[in-house]
């Protein structure tokens, strides 16, 4: 922890920011790697590789299902499902634990420097879309009821949009 000097001359302790993890979802790496060791051992096993390249084929079959889906939806919901998974595979999940620990760093923050003190962090945390908003929020005075209310609400919504998505 650093020090501070206090408007007294004393020396009090401030609050480490937290460093910020990300980890890899292991799962969709081992999936993609996976499937490309059991193809790839297929054409080893199976004899000649030519025999499983095939382009029309290819083009048949990844680009005609991908066409053949979407007919079933909106345009808006076809490129809103194409986002979701390109973020699937390059998604970095954040530590819950690491996370619990930002919240407390900021609001010791707060509590030990005022709420205005926060906008001083707040492009360390502009990663974080919902936490740099509630944190925009509550330095710009917003009552505490009315940030609750708020941040439950799009809690709520990206919830049921991924749900929907």
């Amino acid at each position: 922890m650093a020090n501070v000097t206090t408007t007294t001359g004393r020396r009090r302790a401030e609050p480490a920011q937290p460093r910020l993890r990300r980890t890899v979802d292991f799962a969709t790496l081992l999936g993609i790697v996976g499937a490309f060791v059991v193809i790839g051992t297929a054409m080893v096993l199976g004899g000649s590789p030519e025999s499983f390249v095939d382009l029309p084929a290819i083009l048949i079959v990844v680009f005609g299902t991908l066409l053949v889906t979407a007919i079933s939806f909106s345009m808006e919901e076809v490129i809103r499902t194409a986002k979701v998974v390109w973020r699937a595979g390059v998604y970095h999940n954040e530590d819950a634990s690491n996370a619990a620990r930002q919240v407390v760093y900021l609001a010791d923050i707060a509590r030990k420097r005022g709420r205005l003190a926060l906008q001083d962090v707040a492009r360390d945390i502009r990663h974080n879309k919902f936490l740099y908003h509630a944190v925009n929020m509550a330095v710009d005075g917003m009552p505490a009821d009315q940030l609750e209310r708020i941040l439950t609400s799009e809690t709520d919504s990206t919830r049921l949009r991924h749900m929907r998505a």
